[in-house]
């Protein structure tokens, strides 16, 4: 029998890796994904450290916006190595389990990049198991208390590594997922700051939360090395992986799952039916020619997910990375989050052939330029832009050269007349600019604001030269041209297509104080429209339009977030999307400060997303309104019926009245005669 049992083991034995077989979870049932991020080593300072937890708590929070998984039931718990199993069952009871465990330090073999050990607590237990038995054989380490209430675990730290010191000049952080579930997804990553970043001439608060953003993406699996695992998956949970996701076809490689093809031709215009099915944007190549885990900057110039990360006024989260996502098969996705992406909009599929991209340069003097001592615009027409080359593009291109807060880059050489007046040639400059209500636009000069129809070139009397009014594509006034279909909100308000981009849901972290230090001293129920009344007075604007007001305690220390969606202007005022960038301005400038009580709250960052649907509160509403319309309906029924019944009681009395007369009187007369009397009649 122990023979028999011997040759049995040794058939079900091999080595393999370890899944696990839990139930699918619907997609409708997928939810915002929660991630965890827990700080490790850094060699920052106080206030480095600070700015390094602010703008990953912005990372995160905006990813949950966009991405959805199926919630992990009660604690996430990492799966450990299969380096740590020897051999594992591969039929039986106790399939896919290890069966004996190596004889090494385990410690060791549960690691990420840089050496960094993943913490005991968050991984599964190691056990050895019997071939035909229920019952545990060996407990080599039990299961680690994992984290509870998220779906993902990342871990992050900030030091001087190999790799930042290697290229100090170029790599400002780097990540990569370490763990991942039965279905695939990454479910634990790791990401390095390099600590020179916060010490550069580049640095910026709102170029570190892009970058805080692209490296979450690479560690939730937007990487090379995941691509040819992205799946598609049905109903019922069962998944199959894309053929050939990535493409050597038109002149590039290029990842060619099905959304990301839609999201491509879409973008582009691009209808040509040849290449209908094979359209998606060109992956970057390495000095080797190996595709990198980045966008093409050619086609996706200031996408989130290039290898140039800028300033969050010049970098996009596009429609097109999101629908990567969606096709890895592990997220859902909110489109509604993501950015106005204009790089190549509507150029149709010729824009992205390499072979073209440096012939059409006179066709897309938007995009691209030819000397290296232009000044013109940036291609958003928000900053001024110097023409220089691309490491990766090959042709030259506009980047930002001065940031402009309150206004937009025009090319112009424009100039009052005068009798000493020397012509330039047209360069970038910058003017003040205002979108009126009916969408046009105008631009200030001198102390004048003329109307600047799109795409015409203005030829003024009293002034000398050219400006170059925009496309009517181009970031400007973007808002002004958005389409939006009329609605009637759940207040007492109502809505319609002047009002421009509709409520926003606004989120503002102030330092000074916490929620419970409010609670201490008796403001926490002061505080919300304290801070609703200055804001109201800062933009000019009524109270009431900030509604729903909510205080929180902030990730950062002696912080509160301060929540509360805007609504949309009536009449006058201004768009509930032109509060929400003077907010961001005065904050950036420091000028956003609250008194309350002794304290004193200093806006600190400020973010914003399109205000979430209460359908509990509409249907409630309408059911409000139901019941009142009802209740009235039945009050005037009875009053009617009460009304008729009074009527018919009242004509019944006339006609017995009537009818009864002539007996009466002949009673009275008889009774008349008897008495002696008479009836008066």
């Amino acid at each position: 029998m122990r023979i028999l049992y011997s040759i049995i083991t040794i058939i079900c034995l091999k080595s393999v890796s370890i899944t696990s077989t839990d139930d699918f979870i619907p997609f409708y049932s997928w939810k915002s994904i929660r991630i965890k991020a827990e700080f490790h080593q850094t060699d920052l300072n106080d206030e480095e450290k600070k700015i390094l937890e602010h703008v990953w708590s912005l990372a995160i929070q905006r990813t949950s916006e966009a991405l959805k998984v199926p919630r992990v039931p009660r604690r996430l718990l990492l799966p450990r190595s299969n380096l740590s199993c020897e051999r594992a069952w591969i039929i039986g009871l106790n399939k896919n389990r290890c069966a004996s465990v190596k004889k090494l330090p385990f410690n060791q073999l549960e690691k990420c990049l840089d050496d960094f050990n993943i913490p005991s607590e968050h991984l599964e237990g190691l056990y050895e198991w019997p071939y035909q038995n229920s019952s545990i054989s060996k407990t080599i380490i039990k299961d680690g208390d994992g984290i509870k209430d998220y779906d993902y675990i990342l871990y992050i730290q900030s030091i001087v590594t190999e790799r930042c010191q290697k290229d100090k000049r170029h790599l400002l952080a780097y990540a990569k997922y370490c763990k991942r579930d039965h279905w695939g997804r990454p479910i634990a990553g790791y990401v390095n700051i390099c600590p020179n970043f916060f010490t550069s001439d580049s640095f910026s608060i709102g170029k570190a939360k892009m970058i805080a953003l692209h490296e979450l993406f690479h560690a939730l699996g937007f990487t090379k090395d995941l691509f040819h695992d992205y799946q598609s998956c049905d109903l019922q949970g069962k998944c199959t992986k894309h053929v050939n996701p990535v493409k050597d076809i038109y002149y590039a490689k290029r990842l060619v799952t099905p959304k990301v093809v839609e999201m491509t031709r879409e973008h582009f215009n691009c209808t040509k039916k040849s290449v209908l099915n094979d359209f998606g944007p060109m992956l970057q190549k390495d000095s080797n020619g190996d595709i990198t885990s980045h966008w093409d900057s050619s086609l996706m110039y200031s996408s989130i997910m290039t290898s140039t990360v800028g300033d969050e006024r010049v970098t996009i989260l596009d429609k097109i990375t999101l629908a990567a996502f969606e096709d890895s098969g592990w997220y859902g996705v909110n489109y509604d989050t993501a950015d106005t992406f204009l790089w190549g909009k509507n150029l149709g599929c010729n824009f992205s052939l390499p072979i073209n991209r440096c012939k059409y340069n006179d066709e897309y003097p938007k995009f691209f330029c030819k000397s290296n001592d232009i000044i013109g615009c940036h291609y958003l027409q928000r900053d001024r832009g110097v023409c220089q080359s691309d490491d990766y593009l090959g042709c030259n291109k506009l980047r930002c050269d001065r940031d402009l807060l309150n206004g937009r880059c025009f090319i112009a050489n424009i100039t009052i007349k005068s009798n000493f007046m020397i012509r330039e040639k047209p360069s970038g400059r910058c003017y003040d600019i205002s979108c009126m209500k009916n969408g046009t636009l105008q631009v200030k000069l001198g102390n004048e604001w003329i109307n600047c129809p799109y795409s015409e070139t203005l030829k003024l009397q009293d002034w000398e030269g050219i400006l170059i009014c925009p496309s009517i594509t181009s970031q400007v006034c973007r808002d002004i041209h958005k389409q939006m279909t009329s609605y009637a909100m759940t207040t007492t308000h109502s809505f319609t297509q002047d009002d421009i981009g509709g409520p926003i849901e606004i989120s503002i972290i102030f330092s000074g104080i916490t929620v419970q230090q409010l609670n201490l001293n008796s403001l926490l129920e002061m505080t919300p429209n304290v801070i609703a009344i200055k804001l109201s007075r800062e933009l000019n604007i009524k109270e009431e339009r900030l509604t729903k007001r909510l205080l929180t305690d902030s990730n950062l220390s002696n912080s509160i977030i301060f929540k509360f969606i805007l609504l949309p202007k009536i009449r006058d005022g201004i768009t509930a999307n032109e509060a929400y960038n003077i907010l961001d301005n005065l904050i950036k400038g420091g000028k956003l400060i609250v008194k309350i009580g002794s304290f004193t709250l200093k806006g600190e960052s400020i973010s914003k997303r399109k205000a979430p649907t209460d359908n509990s509160i509409k249907i409630d509403s309408l059911a409000s309104t139901a019941a009142i319309i009802g209740v009235a309906i039945a009050c005037i029924l009875v009053a009617a019926i009460i009304a008729f019944m009074v009527f018919v009681i009242q004509r019944r009395y006339v006609i017995m009245h009537i009818i009864t007369r002539p007996r009466r009187l002949a009673r009275l007369n008889n009774q008349n005669r008897r008495e002696g009397g008479e009836t008066s009649v």
